[in-house]
């Protein structure tokens, strides 16, 4: 038994038959009713002996030019609605192509051999630019960031993805045949080309990224330069436990979105210097290292004036860093740290470890700054640097100099708990608050070893705060140093007070 139609399947059926045939209803209409007028309305308007022929062509013309300008429109609408139907198959066979390009891009990043891969990784950047620049089947441009950011993604996860030969980047990076190499020589040999391989496949996509985000700098009426984004710029980068066993470098880069490097291995340097983070970078758990095929250009690291270590071969360069939003860089590790002259939003290097120098010269920071149980093993420059807010040193661990002269801390000082090894200079130092040494926390350490002029707490004669001083002696040294601090001695267990102190 047939099923009975519901009667809501009625209207519709009648208004898709009407939608396909309305046209020519209605030019059938309006014939019949133009040649109705025309044979009818002249005997009821027109008296006897008027033209009655006259008027009736003149109907009949003014029924033809109604039905002409009906099919003049029927054309012209036919004629957009082709042309909306082809630039619609055409958007689709472009996206469809696009995606068909992406799919074999990604096979060819998972074949064994390099230069395929190499091909597949010119392929997805070649995508991204097409997307970004596609406002004719994509006008709207975020969909295009969205069609991007998923190339992007494929490109960061094969940067994320492990390489076996990793470990071996020191030994694989030296230029002469090592013979002691496990496997012998001609393993080595071909250990070092698959590793050339990887390293310069993996440095394309790094140095696409940054051509595509490092832009000129524009020089604004003030003389100062500021950045401007690059094509690439608003995508998010996710390189979180990378290991990058080969250089870094995005100098003058203008990340406008999140960038994440949290637990990422840094085994050349790291240059940031001069790039600028307009949302949250993430550089925690980080770890900063080097090699000694991986000495840094040393024009790169900054004023030679400020760099006490030459012979570095290590380090993370953010020297003119601009962190718009909260820089993290919680529990990272680095063998030298260049932040020189960069501007902090906020900034979070709490339990950091700095295995060399750690250089903050005329760094600026505008919100706080926390190097709580941070551990700086060899020299921290903090020399005229800015901390317009809090700047947090509670538990800090300086091994050698400490370097605050010139600095300027317009909000709360905190170096309760740390610990002075060697030197600590904030000559000239300003403080608009008064500065702590000694809190719950703990009181600050000062070692005993160190001559007593090493101690240098003479703060600018104009500093509406000064660091409260009091005499300590030990062995009949007499030594000046923050009041309630503590000597230690740096060598022994002992945190309390000599009993000769005074």
């Amino acid at each position: 038994m047939a099923e009975t139609p519901k009667s809501s399947d009625i209207p519709k059926r009648t208004g898709s038959w009407w939608s396909k045939n309305w046209f020519y209803i209605t030019l059938v209409l309006v014939a019949v009713i133009g040649g109705g007028c025309a044979f009818t309305l002249p005997y009821h308007f027109q008296r006897e002996g008027d033209n009655i022929w006259s008027l009736r062509q003149a109907i009949l013309a003014a029924t033809g030019g109604v039905l002409a300008i009906l099919t003049l429109w029927e054309n012209r609408r036919k004629n957009i609605q082709e042309k909306e139907k082809n630039d619609q198959d055409h958007t689709r066979q472009v996206h469809a192509e696009r995606r068909a390009r992406y799919a074999k891009a990604i096979e060819q990043l998972a074949d064994a051999k390099a230069p395929v891969r190499l091909g597949g990784v010119y392929t997805l950047i070649k995508l991204v630019d097409e997307w970004l620049a596609d406002e004719k089947t994509l006008p709207d441009k975020e969909e295009r960031r969205e069609e991007g950011q998923v190339i992007i993604n494929s490109l960061c996860a094969y940067i994320r993805s492990s390489f076996d030969l990793a470990s071996k980047a020191e030994m694989l990076s030296q230029d002469k045949t090592l013979e002691d190499y496990e496997g012998g020589t001609q393993q080595f040999a071909k250990d070092q080309a698959r590793f050339r391989e990887e390293k310069e496949l993996r440095l394309t996509i790094l140095d696409a990224v940054k051509a595509r985000i490092n832009v000129s700098a524009i020089t604004q009426e003030d003389k100062t330069k500021k950045l401007s984004k690059g094509s690439w710029s608003d995508f998010n980068y996710e390189f979180s436990n990378t290991h990058f066993f080969y250089p870094v470098n995005f100098t003058n880069s203008y990340f406008g979105a999140s960038s994440n490097f949290s637990g990422a291995t840094f085994t050349g340097y790291a240059d940031f210097s001069g790039a600028t983070f307009a949302y949250r970078a993430d550089f925690s758990g980080a770890t900063f290292t080097g090699y000694a095929n991986s000495i840094g250009d040393a024009n790169s690291i900054g004023d030679a004036n400020s760099i006490g270590y030459a012979n570095s071969i290590g380090y993370a360069n953010f020297s003119g860093a601009t962190f718009t939003q909260g820089a993290y860089f919680i529990w990272a590790t680095f063998t030298q740290a260049n932040f020189s002259e960069a501007t902090f939003t906020q900034a979070n290097f709490s339990e950091a470890t700095f295995t060399q120098g750690a250089y903050f010269s005329r760094a600026t920071f505008t919100q706080g700054a926390y190097f709580s149980r941070a551990t700086f093993t060899q020299g921290a420059y903090f020399s005229e640097a800015t901390f317009t807010q809090g700047a947090y040193f509670s538990r800090a661990t300086f091994t050698q100099g400490a370097y605050f002269f010139e600095a300027t801390f317009t909000e709360r000082a905190d170096f309760s708990g740390a610990t002075f090894t060697e030197r600590a200079d904030f000559s000239g130092a300003i403080f608009h608050s008064e500065p702590s040494f000694t809190d719950v926390l703990g009181e600050a350490r000062f070692s005993h070893k160190v001559a007593p002029e090493s101690y240098s707490f003479g703060v600018d004669p104009d500093s509406p705060c000064k660091i409260e001083i009091e005499e300590q002696e030990h062995n009949g040294v007499k030594f000046r140093i923050p009041k309630g601090a503590i000597l230690f001695d740096p060598d022994g267990s002992s945190e309390q007070k000599d009993d000769n102190d005074s």
